[in-house]
């Protein structure tokens, strides 16, 4: 995994979810946590466990899935960990023209689902 980003970075990068009739308070609230955990869980994943995370196209996701005519790859992300998978996610779009990790801003949100993925797979730490 690439180093982790500052928070502000995931605050600003990463979706999050807030109760129905929060406050603009509270909505920030849930942005600013959402950014410490992921950023938590990528610096815990890389420095602590050492977990690799694998790109690839998918295999079995197209953007003819949801009807586009088109097809360019959607990719799918292996977070291994000790030589097991400990979770990944698949079918994810960076567009015609990025992938992940290429210096783009698009490419730059591999870092975001890496984050997630070291989320689920270590929350427990």
């Amino acid at each position: 995994m690439r180093p982790p980003r500052e928070v502000s970075w995931y605050e600003k990068h990463a979706g999050f979810s807030y109760p129905v009739g929060a406050t603009p308070a509270q909505i920030e609230q849930a942005r600013r946590d959402n950014g410490r955990r992921l950023r938590l869980a990528a610096k815990i994943a890389r420095d602590l466990h050492h977990a690799q995370a694998h790109w690839e196209i998918d295999p079995d996701a197209s953007p003819r899935d949801w009807g586009e005519d088109e097809h360019w790859p959607l990719w799918l992300c292996t977070l291994w960990h000790e030589g097991r998978v400990v979770a990944n996610l698949g079918g994810i779009d960076f567009g015609r023209d990025a992938e992940p990790h290429d210096g783009s801003e698009i490419g730059d949100y591999a870092l975001i689902v890496e984050a997630e993925l070291a989320l689920e797979a270590f929350s427990d730490e």
